[in-house]
């Protein structure tokens, strides 16, 4: 990616001198996947999708009319062949499918719902031609577990951050071999979580992360808010704990560091007041809080939005391709075309 470079003329040149389009910059639309195409309905059953960069492929699972992990182009939303991955033997909790996740280098976890008393499982994929082993099943959980689920890979570790609906903390599931089993670890939030909470990792400290909660659940606003993790507890940082702008209806969320070291943030939506509309999909820089990027027209489905009662959906940064996804439950899934370069006084010439 070609970086703007500043030529300063004069010893008194200084930034606030220099024109740039103001912000925030508009992401132009690829594609959009409406709620009553194909299998995408109006059920609350299409709650997650994730970028496997391994293959170029958006991954959504879906229950609707049965348990199916979809698999779609990026570039056009069109459907892959095959346009399923293998479910055989994908059975039980509250939810069967929920989630799933994929390594840099293509391996695929798929996670369920668990309502307490039921059971959590963790399925694992060589990858997408390959059919699904369990690699994690506990039975009578205590707590929920499931609505919003993060991977990462910590040097010969593979690491899930697990959280759930009226779930204060969150859970660490971690594998010492490759994903074939995982060991789970409850870390103790200080404050505790409320309503139906989102966690991701921080990609410049391995000992945080990123939490905020639906906007549809619980009393407090959708802040993004930080933890330190310290053995099995982890306390808030305040140095993130303002909540960004423009976010009064956020859930779910994804946290990327760009090449030049900067985090930016894509957020899309979860409940919606029925009929509304223009609700955008959108990109802040943190810490400052900064709108950087928008999307051209709403997420909401033709018409107006639709009801979401789960809070649940979606936002996937593929950095390298300078894309963003947005899943909006039951109104849309979109695919969008960041602006190449930001000018912007907040961070560096070029966040991407």
């Amino acid at each position: 990616m070609k970086k703007t470079t500043l030529l300063l003329t004069t010893a008194s040149l200084t930034l606030a001198s220099v024109s740039f389009a103001q912000l925030p910059y508009i992401c132009t639309e690829l594609w959009r996947y409406n709620v009553g195409t194909a299998w995408f309905g109006n059920d609350n059953n299409t709650r997650g999708l994730c970028y496997n960069a391994a293959t170029d492929t958006l991954l959504v699972p879906d229950r609707t009319p049965v348990n199916t992990v979809y698999r779609l182009n990026p570039a056009d939303g069109t459907a892959k062949t095959p346009d399923q991955l293998d479910v055989t033997g994908v059975s039980g909790g509250t939810l069967v499918l929920n989630l799933i996740n994929a390594t840099s280098d293509g391996k695929l976890f798929l996670t369920n719902l668990a309502a307490p008393t039921s059971t959590f499982k963790i399925y694992s994929y060589a990858n997408e031609s390959a059919a699904p082993v369990t690699a994690y099943n506990e039975t009578g959980v205590s707590v929920r577990y499931g609505d919003s689920v993060d991977l990462r890979v910590s040097g010969s570790n593979i690491e899930l951050l697990v959280t759930g609906s009226s779930n204060a903390n969150v859970a660490v599931f971690t594998s010492t071999d490759g994903g074939a089993t995982f060991t789970k670890q409850d870390i103790t939030m200080t404050p505790g979580l409320t309503g139906i909470p989102y966690a991701k990792w921080d990609p410049q400290d391995p000992n945080a992360v990123f939490v905020r909660k639906a906007s549809s659940s619980g009393t407090e606003t959708p802040a993004l808010r930080r933890y330190v993790i310290s053995g099995t507890a982890a306390n808030q940082d305040t140095t993130f704990g303002d909540k960004l702008t423009g976010l009064a209806a956020v859930a779910a969320f994804d946290v990327k560091q760009t090449p030049n070291g900067n985090l930016i943030v894509a957020s899309t939506y979860g409940n919606a007041t029925a009929g509304a509309t223009n609700l955008k999909g959108l990109i802040h820089h943190i810490p400052s809080g900064t709108l950087i990027a928008e999307t051209a027209t709403g997420l909401e489905a033709s018409g107006g939005a639709v009801t979401n009662l789960n809070g649940a959906g979606a936002a996937v940064l593929d950095l390298p391709n300078n894309r963003v996804f947005f899943l909006h439950t039951n109104n849309s899934i979109t695919g969008w075309s960041m602006p190449p370069q930001v000018a912007s006084n907040v961070a560096d010439w070029n966040l991407y």
